[in-house]
């Protein structure tokens, strides 16, 4: 027998997350707790992003407490075909079940590595992000772009190549660019084009998605590999996945569990990955430390090594949930129990 309950959240930012689409406030969060008959506890969560996310809405409360509901009269068993468009609730339930079942307990003695995010703002605040992230001696930083002017944002990548305060490790360090699918279709390759020059790793969603004939060329043509990350969003079973990959052919993909299809839908796409010899990484949907969690115990189960992936999002929040990991530089530590 198993129980199901849900409590609502709101998470707080200490600034707000600025994106090419708008800044975010607040991050409404949804606990999603199943306890067993032995008395065990299993708590996963679901934390979908508006404007973003395939199953938010302002009914998410209702539909999440059906789910719940749901779940509990399957003896916790997950309805797969009934929720497949609801990846948020789908990854709170396989997180709960893994914590639940005691994987999530196992101690990972690998630290997973993450990338530097640096946050959309002005550009004297991104500089001054960027000589943090440096000083911190992270291997990989994040930048997002199209939210400033094209050349201020060519200016902060150059400060970050030849930076005054740490110029070697400015020069060495992994830079992958996130465009939030802001540039336009006609300007694309002449902004990638500039992007080059600073040797670039990878640029995510350079432009909006469902362009598959336009996105394919700039994958065949671009100077800087391309990741794709908004495009997966609304592709629920393997032949819409599949079909993408195929018309496509991106360099990677970026893997968010809360808006990919949850843990199972992100295992599925790593497959994929596998299949036609895309590279891929994972990042945060912006969850708390419950979800940052969950995705970092999944990720000791996948061949994640070797790879930066985006789940140092927790600071980002006033107040969160204690982490079952520590932040050392730019590794994840699992806490010893």
């Amino acid at each position: 027998m198993i129980k199901c309950e849900v409590e609502h959240i709101s998470l707080a930012f200490k600034q707000p997350a600025r994106t090419s689409r708008g800044e975010y406030l607040t991050h409404d969060s949804w606990m999603l707790k199943l306890t067993d008959d032995r008395g065990r506890v299993g708590v996963g969560e679901a934390a979908p992003l508006p404007d973003l996310s395939s199953d938010a809405g302002e009914d998410y409360e209702e539909r999440i407490r059906e789910f719940a509901a749901n779940l509990q009269e399957r003896g916790g068993v997950i309805d797969y075909e009934r929720y497949r468009r609801s990846p948020s609730m789908l990854f709170a339930a396989e997180s709960a079940h893994r914590m639940l079942e005691g994987d999530s307990m196992q101690i990972a003695t690998d630290p997973v590595q993450i990338n530097g995010l640096i946050w959309m703002g002005d550009l004297e605040t991104m500089k001054k992000r960027v000589d943090e992230k440096l000083a911190a001696r992270f291997r990989c930083i994040k930048i997002k772009v199209g939210g400033l002017d094209f050349e201020k944002e060519l200016e902060l990548i150059r400060y970050l190549r030849h930076n005054p305060h740490h110029p070697e490790w400015g020069r060495e360090v992994e830079l992958r660019l996130d465009a939030n699918c802001a540039f336009g279709i006609e300007e694309a390759m002449q902004k990638l084009d500039k992007l080059s020059s600073f040797g670039v790793h990878s640029i995510e969603q350079p432009i909006k998605v469902r362009q598959w004939e336009q996105l394919s060329r700039l994958c065949k043509e671009s100077p800087i590999p391309i990741a794709l990350d908004e495009e997966l969003i609304g592709l629920f079973t393997r032949e819409e996945k599949e079909q993408m990959l195929e018309a496509v052919r991106p360099q990677a993909i970026v893997i968010k569990p809360t808006l990919h299809g949850g843990l199972s839908g992100a295992e599925e796409w790593i497959q994929l990955c596998a299949k036609y010899g895309i590279d891929w990484w994972v990042t945060s949907a912006l969850e708390s430390n419950i979800g940052l969690g969950a995705i970092a115990d999944w990720l000791h189960t996948q061949q994640y090594q070797g790879k930066a992936h985006g789940l140092g999002t927790g600071l980002l929040y006033k107040t969160n949930y204690p982490s079952s990991y520590q932040l050392r530089g730019d590794e994840m530590v699992k806490n010893s129990i």
